[in-house]
């Protein structure tokens, strides 16, 4: 029984020395609990994110002018009211998720009892988020609807999108939202896990067996980036082919704008992967710290599904990792498509976090 206490009382030591075993048997299940209880859990109505929508009231008589407060008592919409080509302007633009047209006849149908035809405009760019406001909103009208008594319905909804009139136009499909995301996934990857050969090597002591010879520092970090840079642009040009073969997939961006980003991205991620190896002193504590820095950027930052689901509180967490800014710059560089930050702003982003890993990489980095 003694020998029993002392092997179970070792086993745990040994366990709780373990830092890649404490991190996916404890900080691993509870980061999943925290992040999916942060997107499927309750919230007040004040952390609810808000789907911008655009009304437009053709109908200029008195009978429509309740209708913009209807939209205003939903906790996740955020109606703007405005003529029919300025909220159109905005939807191509990306700042609004469905614009509802109430049309110019309206109040003279209602008075005959006769069917009003709503429109829904909608952008296909933004499938994944106008989806949601699409079925917000119509469950609004739905809610109008039966608050009318008339025995033929007064309302009727219909999607339509402000690109129908451009047939010959491929409409954007989820795999079009899903291949840039991974594109960026694959980058971010590359350069945070670069933590984990460099910590390997410091630990055999290759690093210093370097730091011994002639050869120049510069130069060593200098093939580690080229070398990463080069996997980089091969792992995009694979993927976009794979997307190309299997989905029919179509780049209407700038080749050379996405190469651009391959590189600005698998920069900045080497050099926060340069970061974690400075802090992380053995392979058992550089683990936790890759995952620790992977997960909330491939959960947070919009690469798989959209960050807009997310909760309002979260957003000015979302606004500042590198990843939501990379995943965005390739969605505009593949696709063309609208996005909550500018260019210039998501290029900002990406060089103030390169430079200041970089800074910070060559203050605290031991090369034993």
């Amino acid at each position: 029984m003694n020998a029993y206490r002392k092997l179970t009382a070792a086993g745990l030591r040994a366990f709780f020395r373990d830092k890649t075993a404490l991190f996916f048997s404890f900080f691993f299940p509870i980061f999943f609990m925290v992040m999916f209880g942060s997107l499927l859990g309750d919230h007040k109505a004040s952390d609810t994110q808000k789907f911008p929508i655009g009304v437009v009231l053709q109908d200029s008589s008195p009978t429509l002018s309740w209708v913009p407060e209807v939209f205003k008592k939903v906790p996740m919409l955020e109606p703007h009211v405005g003529t029919l080509d300025s909220e159109k302007e905005a939807l191509r633009n990306g700042k609004r998720r469905a614009v509802i047209v109430f049309p110019a006849d309206f109040s003279q149908k209602k008075q005959a009892g006769k069917t009003t035809e709503v429109k829904i405009l909608t952008e296909p760019s933004q499938q994944q988020t106008s989806l949601i406001a699409v079925s917000i909103a119509k469950q609004v009208l739905d809610k109008m609807e039966k608050g009318m008594s008339a025995r033929t319905p007064l309302l009727e909804t219909k999607e339509e999108s402000v690109t129908s009139d451009k047939p010959n136009e491929a409409k954007p499909r989820q795999i079009d939202f899903m291949i840039p995301g991974i594109l960026a996934m694959t980058i971010m990857q590359l350069g945070i896990f670069t933590a984990i050969p460099i910590v390997n090597m410091r630990e055999k002591g290759v690093l210093k067996r370097y730091g011994a010879t002639p050869l120049p520092r510069k130069t060593l970090i200098g093939s580690q980036i080229t070398m990463r840079l080069i996997i980089a642009v091969f792992q995009t040009g694979v993927l976009l082919l794979m997307g190309v073969v299997f989905y029919q997939f179509r780049l209407v961006g700038s080749w050379l704008g996405l190469l651009g980003l391959v590189v600005i991205g698998a920069l900045t991620f080497i050099s926060l992967g340069a970061v974690l190896a400075s802090i992380a002193k053995t392979q058992e504590g550089v683990m936790p710290l890759v995952q620790l820095t992977n997960l909330p950027m491939l959960f947070l930052s919009g690469m798989l599904f959209p960050s807009e689901l997310m909760p309002a509180y979260l957003r000015p967490l979302i606004n500042i990792l590198p990843a939501t800014h990379l995943a965005e710059a390739m969605r505009v560089a593949v696709n063309a498509t609208p996005s909550p930050h500018s260019i210039p702003v998501n290029l900002g982003v990406l060089a103030a976090w390169l430079a200041g890993c970089l800074l910070l990489a060559t203050r605290i980095f031991r090369w034993e």
